[in-house]
């Protein structure tokens, strides 16, 4: 049982705690052991109940229900649930516009338990005779439907990934292979991964085979041969993992990495050369010859081998779209990619003052530990109660706290800043002689997030051009997989941006990937500063900065596009320079 099922189930227990309106105290304690499992590196399955314990978030009750779901699979509240609740009202909640109280109503007043109930239910007129609802809200709710189907069922980045380099640690841990990585969309880093591709070599395909489908984490298999073999996993994804011969590795792992359409392009380019290019390798002679015999294959053995053979370098897998690499690549004018070694700082991180879950020292201290030279203590400034945070009087006593966790863990530049709410009109939360005492302000929007384009774009250039604000973080809202993003005019906004250095954040948490990676590559046009920051609410968050660097190399951000690789020096020199 793996972290992602664990957080799977506990996810679905808040869910059902909620439709049924219970203790939401219970609940918060469910989203928190979520948030904090998935970002753990290490399964909870195998930890003892004192470690447990000593795990921020997770108090007797859920160690407790850990416990169980670990020996027996799921625990009693979850059992005792799934009897109160039709689990495929969980579908229903996950549609953006359908939130519990609404999802209670569906299934308590219409008898919908499922999301074709629902769609059926739209249909008839009924929902929005219901007061509280109308034609608007019907709509927002028809629109999530549409955006859910559209996903087809793939799952965010953040949650697959770790997933796939578990079971590919297994099979290199397992002494049967000699090389194993993983393929397809998930090495090029998307958004939204629909299975998992894996590729390895050995010289004993059947036990591979046969120790894969039998995985820990794998709950039946669907195909398997000598070769290959198709497995549905726990977490409700496919996994296929093939095993082709050392001289075919590279040309099936850049034939399996795709995309399509860059496939396309550089077959094309071979089949103009008198060459064919497939899983097994490049070859002399055109595709209809089929020429697949060892005395045609010209490479194979290696991505860069593959490439040379057809006259390109090697081009990094997340920048395989068919986006202009091709081109940039006979020019010699590949980006420069970003690594996460580049990262100099962390500019948007929460503590216990806001919504998080570590102290502010600790989370300095955390940023020390990852050898980052500054950071940035950004807790919510907001009118949502939920959140806690700063408010117009405590302001002052805030930024002191900062200050003091800052000498106290030392040998590091600890900047207090705030993320502080845009609201409906571009206004911000606390006003601009409080906003001119911090460091480093972050506007954000936490609320009407279904303005007309006109209006929403007004608001954040209202933002964007206030001398108080540094940053706009996660600029469209999105949640990937969930959230639809603002209907905004990117193009005036990123122009804004660029014009008064308004930096904007690229949010690393794989929930948001926010400004997503087409307009990572728009912005570094228009030559807007960008920071990558994980808007950590737990230590283990700040390890969500690996799905804002992929999402920046999709983008073809180089270190000169991002603010926070640069050193200390030069990012006070930055901020010198900027709103001047």
């Amino acid at each position: 049982m793996d972290n992602l099922s664990i957080a799977k189930q506990f996810s679905e227990i808040a869910d059902m705690l909620e439709i049924l309106d219970e203790n939401r105290f219970r609940v918060a304690a469910y989203r928190r052991a979520v948030e904090t499992i998935e970002s753990l590196p290490h399964n909870v399955a195998t930890m003892p109940k004192d470690a447990l314990l000593e795990i921020p978030g997770i108090g007797e009750g859920i160690a407790h229900a850990i416990l169980e779901i670990a020996q027996h699979g799921t625990c009693t509240e979850f059992a005792v649930l799934k009897k109160k609740v039709p689990q495929r009202l969980l579908e229903i909640l996950a549609i953006e516009g359908m939130g519990p109280k609404t999802t209670a109503l569906v299934w308590k007043k219409f008898g919908v338990e499922s999301l074709l109930h629902l769609e059926r239910l739209l249909t008839t007129g009924k929902l929005e005779k219901v007061p509280g609802f109308g034609v608007k809200k019907v709509e927002n709710i028809k629109r999530g439907i549409a955006q859910r189907k559209q996903s087809g069922g793939r799952q965010p980045l953040g949650r697959v990934l770790p997933i796939a380099e578990e079971i590919a640690e297994s099979l290199r841990s397992s002494g049967l292979c000699d090389k194993v990585e993983i393929a397809g969309s998930l090495r090029r880093m998307k958004e939204l991964i629909g299975d998992i591709d894996i590729l390895a070599t050995s010289k004993k395909p059947k036990a591979v085979m046969e120790g894969f489908t039998t995985l820990p984490n794998v709950e039946r298999t669907i195909a398997q041969g000598e070769t290959k073999a198709t497995v549905m996993l726990t977490s409700g994804l496919e996994c296929d993992l093939r095993v082709v011969a050392p001289e075919e590795f590279g040309a099936a792992l850049y034939y399996f990495t795709g995309s399509k359409e860059h496939n396309v392009r550089t077959r094309t380019m071979a089949v103009k050369q008198g060459l064919t290019v497939n899983e097994y390798g490049v070859f002399r002679g055109s595709s209809k010859r089929q020429a697949v015999s060892s005395k045609d294959r010209i490479a194979g053995k290696t991505e860069e081998e593959v490439l040379k053979a057809i006259g390109l370098p090697w081009i990094p897998p997340e920048i395989r779209e068919d986006r202009g690499e091709i081109a940039a690549a006979l020019a010699g004018k590949l980006p420069h990619l970003i690594t996460e070694k580049d990262i100099q700082g962390n500019l948007h991180t929460h503590s216990e003052w806001s919504d998080g879950m570590a102290t502010i020292e600790d989370v300095v201290r955390e940023a020390k530990r990852r050898g980052y030279e500054y950071i940035a203590m950004t807790d919510h400034a907001s009118s949502i109660g939920i959140v806690r945070g700063t408010k117009e009087k405590t302001v002052d006593a805030y930024i002191a706290r900062v200050r003091a966790a800052g000498k106290k863990v030392g040998g590091i530049h600890v900047l207090a800043g705030v993320e502080v709410d845009i609201e409906e009109d571009g206004s911000t939360f606390l006003s601009d002689r409080s906003l001119q005492k911090f460091d480093f302000v972050i506007g954000a929007v936490h609320s009407y997030f279904k303005q007309d384009r006109t209006t929403a774009t007004k608001r954040f250039l209202r933002a964007i051009t206030n001398p108080n604000i540094d940053c706009i973080g996660h600029l469209t809202t999105r949640h990937v997989g969930g959230r639809e993003p603002m209907d905004l005019d990117i193009d005036a906004i990123l122009k804004a941006a660029a014009r008064v250095k308004t930096i904007i954040e690229l949010n690393a948490h794989w929930v948001r990937l926010d400004i997503n990676d087409v307009q990572c590559r728009l912005a570094k046009e228009y030559g807007v500063p960008i920071a990558i920051s994980t808007d950590a609410h737990t230590l283990a968050e700040f390890d969500v900065i690996r799905y804002g660097i992929a999402t920046a190399r999709r983008g073809w951000l180089e270190k000169k596009d991002v603010v926070n690789m640069k050193t200390w020096k030069e990012l006070r020199e930055f901020f010198r320079n900027s709103k001047s």
